[in-house]
């Protein structure tokens, strides 16, 4: 990415100006969105995952999903996915960073 410099003059069949006005554009990269998310087991009931995450993105965010599956072995010691999961995390308008914690219950 190159920040550019680009002129606007004045030109018709009957006048022509020399003078311009100059205008620079600076760009600015996008940087990848920052997910951390860690989950903890409830000490008196495995059931009970906590998880505690942060999002940072240098523009912001508008919305979030928490999104998860629920893994089951078939009698053949495979894996297979028992439930797709998600669920809405709010983010107050205009913030660019957030934590978010968020309790889940598996039966």
């Amino acid at each position: 990415m190159v920040n550019e410099i680009y002129k606007i003059g004045i030109r018709n069949g009957r006048v022509y100006n020399r003078d311009t006005i100059s205008y620079t554009i600076t760009v600015i990269p996008d940087l990848f969105p920052e997910i951390t998310a860690e989950q903890f087991k409830d000490s008196l009931d495995e059931k009970f995952l906590y998880f505690l995450g942060e999002i940072n993105d240098d523009y912001g965010f508008k919305n979030m999903l928490f999104k998860y599956n629920i893994e089951s072995l078939d009698a053949g010691n495979n894996y297979f996915i028992k439930e797709e999961n998600s669920t809405p995390i709010a983010i107050p308008k205009g913030i660019k960073n957030n934590r978010f914690t968020m309790l889940s219950t598996w039966c």
